[in-house]
């Protein structure tokens, strides 16, 4: 298992500084700093570049965008026409810098969803799998406890 303290996006951009700046500490490298740090800000930038560019595609091919971690929610989006529903689901978390999205059982779902979502728990859950790692999605497909 990947320790929780190297698993964000983050946490990839403070490594690499990390080994950046230790490299221009022992070899003294000062010409390839610049270049350092334009990668460094390309690292810091692409994740939600191509997460924005993901929304799209998915909202005007698919009709619905399965979702994104937005602090401690999980948002689902999806287009009704020219409108756009969103649906919020909270996040626990498990581990130092690690949430993970444990679904409502149907009679739960049933109350802290809208409308329009009340009835469609299954195909809802299955979209948002399409978009966040199986092991940190939690949620059981009939009430009796089986997937």
């Amino acid at each position: 298992m990947i320790p929780s303290y190297i698993r964000t996006p983050v946490s990839v951009v403070i490594v690499f500084g990390l080994v950046v700046l230790f490299g221009f500490l022992l070899e003294g490298c000062v010409a390839l700093m610049p270049w350092s740090l334009l990668a460094l800000i390309i690292l810091f930038v692409a994740n939600p570049v191509r997460l924005r560019i993901a929304r799209w595609r998915d909202l005007r091919q698919k009709g619905y965008f399965g979702g994104k971690r937005v602090r401690k929610t999980w948002l689902y989006e999806e287009l009704n026409g020219s409108e756009l529903r969103s649906l919020s689901l909270p996040m626990e978390f498990t581990e130092p810098g690690h949430t993970e999205l444990f679904v409502p059982d149907e009679s739960a779902w049933q109350l802290a969803v809208p409308p329009w979502a009340r009835e469609r728990r299954t195909e809802i859950v299955s979209r948002i799998a399409e978009r966040i790692a199986k092991a940190d999605l939690h949620w059981t497909m009939t009430g009796d406890g089986r997937v």
